[in-house]
């Protein structure tokens, strides 16, 4: 019996959605999945056969590509205006049967603003999505959405995507031969590192969910963004005449959380980590 539903538009996210599906039926078995293009039989009306499927489920993902939002049928009308849409159909109905519902941010894909989706939509663009990259960080990105789906159902998922910490991690801040390294948390304001790395200073500000965070060294700023799970930023500068690479990681601790882990990495050593 289906415990998620995978909603998606073929011609906007179908590579990436197979990708998504496949690690969730890893996890979770294929017969725990649903989607349109596997799941509906031929000759039935695939209107009953969402409303079916999506009552049964637990977790409804909806994967958002670039065109998710746009995406125009033959005519050129926006297809989301259309009352029966299949993607309109099963957000409604996931939001109609208070379903659990994840939206997956794929290929730079952004929540969909409330004034732009159909009045029986709108509540989407209040639901905090996971940014999911194609890239090296997809198996890690895609983990915290498989951990909060488990928890919802009441299982444990499958072995992570990602290797568990090292034993011996490095404890904040780390020492390295050659460096002075001095700083850490500011008091009463923990979403803010101030690491001193010789005579330079690096600050990372984790901020709070969707505020901007950012990293800065010497007062310079190297990143800002919004907040989701967190970024990584590498960058390169000169240290008594020698170029010195970092690495700096942010990642939220949990589902929603606002305290985030942190790594710095030097010409490939970690310096900092909590």
């Amino acid at each position: 019996m289906p415990t998620i539903f995978v909603s998606y538009r073929r011609a906007d996210t179908q590579p990436i959605t197979d990708r998504v599906y496949a690690r969730l039926a890893q996890v979770f078995g294929e017969k725990s999945l649903f989607r349109d293009v596997d799941s509906i039989p031929l000759a039935q009306d695939f209107r009953a056969a969402i409303e079916k499927a999506i009552i049964l489920a637990d977790v409804l993902i909806v994967v958002i590509g670039q065109d998710w939002l746009d995406s125009v049928d033959a005519n050129g009308a926006r297809r989301l205006e259309n009352p029966i849409d299949a993607v309109r159909l099963e957000v409604e109905t996931g939001m109609r049967h208070a379903k659990l519902i994840v939206p997956l941010l794929v290929n730079g894909a952004a929540m969909p603003p409330a004034d732009r989706l159909p009045p029986s939509m709108y509540q989407l663009s209040f639901i905090n999505g996971a940014v999911i990259r194609p890239d090296k960080n997809f198996d890690a990105d895609l983990q915290r959405v498989i951990d909060l789906i488990a928890q919802r159902l009441g299982q444990q998922p499958a072995a992570s995507s990602t290797p568990p910490p090292a034993a011996s991690a490095p404890q904040n801040p780390a020492p390295v031969s050659g460096l002075r390294i001095s700083g850490g948390r500011v008091v009463n304001h923990g979403h803010i590192l101030e690491l001193k790395v010789n005579d330079h200073t690096i600050r990372v500000d984790t901020a709070p969910l969707g505020v901007k965070q950012s990293i800065q060294y010497d007062g310079e700023l190297k990143e800002s963004q919004p907040t989701v799970w967190g970024l990584t930023t590498r960058f390169t500068v000169a240290e008594d005449g020698q170029p010195a690479e970092y690495q700096i990681s942010t990642r939220a601790k949990g589902w929603l959380s606002t305290r985030y882990n942190i790594v710095v990495k030097r010409n490939g050593v970690t310096i900092y980590e909590d």
